[in-house]
């Protein structure tokens, strides 16, 4: 392992490289003398003895020559780790690796303190594998230890054509002394559960837009990735507030939507209620023309059960009549709690204010109407009962009535 070839740099005392080699010469502990025979058995991946070990009595004399791949590397310091490691300017973070002036390796549990500027230059990585599958193209990158080559677009406003913006990864120092990035919204867009989310494509097209817009306020392309890095800030402004825009978008015709719906269920409603009672008040001129036969004065018990009939018809009527009162009240009360819930939803003086106040008046119209015409049926179904009791009064009249007409002299004395 790694950590066996770091272990037998420090147990010959952390000497300087040549090259890429250390030598040592000196006396043999135990702990040294099974560091070597780890190390014989390592790949070559990690290393190789390049001289030695010879042994003497008690001092041994060895040459070790370092790998020069990202299986295992030194390093002499953070800058030299920047500049060299290829890997890092593609977002790989290298697992294997030691820094010589501050001694730390990486992957380590011991109590070695890890620099601040890995952290950061940790989170640099990780942001580029995160644009990496954020990009239009991916990485384009075909030549081994070229720092990432990403595409984004930025789309056509103001009469200007689509602008294909190139972005090349290439890490700087510089780029560490900005602030900590936040990658914790981008992850999530990225993450694997959400691609089955509702508008994740559409938040990811956002934030393409995003970073599109910030990469091409510069125009040298070795540069703008430090741009981005700097402005990463205004890119999550950005995106925000493109998503609030997209939620009210998506408010706004939801509520219209909405309007539609209550339309649709409300007005049908009112119609069905005028039509339905309607259908029901066609006893109405089979009353009257029951009433017709009385004039012709066919007998008191013909004429009074034409006179029920018609007063059964008038309460049934009346029944129907409280009915739809009832069923148009609750109706009402239905639309009042739906109406008070979509103006909550909406701004005062915006566009979906205006369009519930005109649902509003609209349906008021139709409610006024359907109240008229229940009103109009109930005083049509106690017409026929009037005329009857007139009729039947003016046919036989009671001896009260009679000495009322005789002293009007409405009627000759018999």
């Amino acid at each position: 392992m790694f950590s066996d070839v770091v272990a037998l740099y420090r147990l010959a005392g952390r000497p300087a490289l040549q090259g890429h080699r250390f030598s040592y010469q000196g006396p043999i502990t135990p702990e040294l003398s099974a560091i070597i025979e780890r190390c014989k058995q390592l790949s070559l991946d990690f290393g190789h003895f390049d001289d030695g070990p010879d042994v003497e009595s008690d001092e041994v004399d060895f040459t070790w020559a370092l790998a020069a791949n990202d299986s295992g590397r030194f390093y002499r310091s953070f800058d030299e780790f920047l500049t060299d490691c290829e890997s890092i300017h593609r977002g790989d973070f290298p697992s294997n690796f030691y820094l010589l002036d501050s001694d730390f390796l990486s992957n380590c549990g011991e109590g070695h303190e890890q620099p601040p500027e890995l952290g950061r230059l940790q989170s640099l990585c990780e942001m580029i594998q995160l644009l990496k599958r954020l990009s239009v193209s991916g990485d384009l990158a075909a030549i081994p230890g070229r720092p990432a080559h990403l595409i984004f677009v930025k789309t056509a406003s103001g009469g200007l054509a689509p602008e294909t913006l190139d972005l090349t990864t290439r890490i700087t120092r510089q780029m560490l002394y900005h602030p900590a990035l936040d990658l914790g919204l981008l992850k999530d867009l990225l993450e694997e559960d959400a691609k089955g989310k509702v508008r994740t494509e559409e938040y990811k097209a956002l934030f393409r837009l995003g970073v599109a817009d910030v990469l091409a306020t510069e125009s040298d392309i070795e540069g703008r990735f430090a741009a981005l890095v700097q402005r990463w800030p205004k890119v999550l402004e950005r995106f925000a507030y493109d998503v609030q825009c997209v939620v009210n978008r998506l408010s706004f015709d939801g509520i219209l939507r909405d309007i539609a719906d209550a339309e649709l269920n409300f007005f049908g409603k009112l119609n069905g209620l005028v039509v339905d009672n309607a259908t029901k008040f066609l006893g109405i001129p089979i009353s009257l023309a029951a009433i017709a036969a009385l004039v012709s004065r066919q007998s008191l018990t013909q004429d009074l059960l034409v006179c029920i009939g018609a007063l059964v018809v008038a309460l049934v009527i009346s029944g129907v009549v409280k009915s739809g009162r009832f069923q148009l009240d609750s109706t009402t009360n239905a639309f009042d709690e739906l109406a008070k819930r979509l103006s909550g939803r909406a701004k005062p003086d915006g566009d979906v204010a205006q369009r519930i106040n005109e649902f509003k008046r609209a349906y008021d119209k139709r409610k006024q109407f359907a109240r008229r015409v229940i009103v109009a049926f109930h005083v049509l179904g106690w017409t026929p009962i009037a005329f009857a009791v007139l009729i039947f009064i003016a046919s036989y009249p009671p001896w009260w009535l009679e000495k009322i007409c005789q002293y009007c002299g409405l009627f000759p004395v018999p």
